[in-house]
């Protein structure tokens, strides 16, 4: 008996989902359902997505920024906070602050990062090194026009030419990181 009810509740659901045609009560506006016909969906696959390096233009707006903050902050060996920072304190901060990147503490061990630059390729916010005794090395970061800004023991936080008398015979290498 339940079989027999049960039979009959599911011929009524079948029946009841059947489909039948629905006409519209009202008619449709002007140019609804008259769709054009789909134009067919190309093929090739999807260009590979590459995390590319920042914008020249935005590295310059934020080494901009960066320098702006940090000007005229005072020359502090081992420093690299606004009370006082050396070279490779300032550097340091400025591409953890800037850009979102950690770089080593020592212009040493900066040096040894990023691929090689030759001097007349240089862009803003390459790493400029200098050889300013046989022990010590400075670092700075490029900033486009031959100059550089960077921690300097005279002047505390500045900018400098490339050029001068002075950084012109010291210069050493520079490498890229960006």
């Amino acid at each position: 008996m339940h079989i027999r009810v049960l039979v009959i509740i599911l011929m009524m659901l079948l029946v009841g989902c059947s489909s039948i045609p629905h006409e519209p009560t009202a008619t449709p506006a002007p140019g609804i359902g008259t769709a054009k016909p789909l134009e067919p969906i190309p093929t090739t696959p999807p260009k590979p997505i590459v995390k590319e390096a920042p914008h020249e233009g935005r590295v310059l707006t934020v080494l901009r920024n960066q320098y702006e903050e940090w000007r005229s902050v005072k020359y502090r060996p081992g420093g690299m906070s606004k009370r006082g920072a050396d070279c490779s304190g300032l550097v340091y901060m400025i591409y953890l602050n800037g850009f979102g990147v950690k770089l080593p503490r020592s212009s040493i061990e900066q040096a040894s990062l990023g691929r090689a630059v030759p001097q007349h390729q240089l862009k803003p916010g390459d790493l400029v090194f200098f050889k300013t005794n046989p022990k010590e090395k400075h670092v700075g970061i490029y900033i486009g026009n031959r100059r550089f800004i960077h921690s300097s023991s005279k002047v505390g936080v500045t900018d400098s030419s490339m050029d001068s008398r002075y950084w012109s015979k010291r210069y050493w290498k520079a490498s890229r990181i960006l």
